[in-house]
């Protein structure tokens, strides 16, 4: 396995989700140096990172095992690379505005080995996330990059089993799940024959609008209080109020 190190990339397309059943990844693009790469996340810590932190043209340092394929085409005299790196460390890059002055830098340094596997408050964050914007394709992707499908139920029954987890855990207030489940009866209908085809019920999961979207600034959502599993979250992050005054 090889070793990559990007020294002064700068992010060149948003991050994307990609899940498939229960498990997500993160995607995102980025170049050094003119080389274009493609970057793989699996641990929610720095999918945390990719979703507070790197926004399109801002810069940053990373690590990991890397991946580097040459091909060319019957009908071309030219070579093509495809480089990929999965990522397991990563900080930030001083940046300066338009007159000289280095911009103020939030995000720290990151690395898998000082995470466990699945820290459960921020896994939850992070998936939390990702249902939010379950049907929007220009952030959640199916299984391959030739269909959209997306395997929502499983993901959905997934995340519900993890938020009841916290819930039990007086983690989560009562009676805010950010998963709505309800069941669908199809209409009477007929076949190419004319022969009436009976009505089947299913389930669909949606996102709760009853609940609140994740503001990624209140106090709660930060690394640190994510990392504190036996901090409960704020209400006022899944409770819709008149006054969005956040609390730890």
């Amino acid at each position: 396995m090889f070793i990559g190190e990007l020294t002064d990339a700068y992010v060149t397309a948003a991050p994307q989700f990609r899940v498939t059943a229960r498990n997500v990844t993160l995607e995102s693009k980025c170049a050094d140096s003119g080389v274009k790469v493609k970057q793989f996340v699996s641990h929610p810590a720095l999918m945390f990172y990719f979703i507070r932190y790197c926004d399109v043209n801002s810069k940053h340092y990373f690590t990991g095992s890397l991946n580097i394929s040459a091909f060319t085409f019957d009908d071309s005299n030219r070579a093509f690379s495809n480089v990929r790196i999965n990522i397991n460390n990563v900080k930030p890059l001083p940046m300066v505005d338009d007159e000289g002055n280095v911009l103020p830098i939030k995000a720290k340094r990151m690395k898998i080995s000082d995470f466990p596997d699945k820290p459960p408050k921020l896994t939850y964050a992070v998936y939390r996330y990702v249902w939010e914007n379950i049907n929007d394709p220009t952030i959640v992707v199916g299984k391959s990059d030739k269909t959209a499908e997306r395997n929502v139920e499983a993901f959905a029954v997934s995340f519900h089993d993890m938020h009841e987890y916290l819930v039990e855990r007086g983690i989560i207030p009562q009676n805010c799940n950010p998963i709505s489940i309800n069941e669908v009866i199809s209409r009477p209908r007929t076949n190419a024959t004319g022969r009436p085809v009976p009505r089947t019920m299913s389930t669909v999961y949606s996102y709760n609008t009853n609940v609140r979207k994740t503001i990624w600034d209140a106090p709660c959502l930060s690394l640190e209080n994510l990392m504190n599993e036996k901090l409960p979250f704020s209400p006022n992050i899944f409770i819709k109020t008149s006054t969005a005054a956040m609390e730890t």
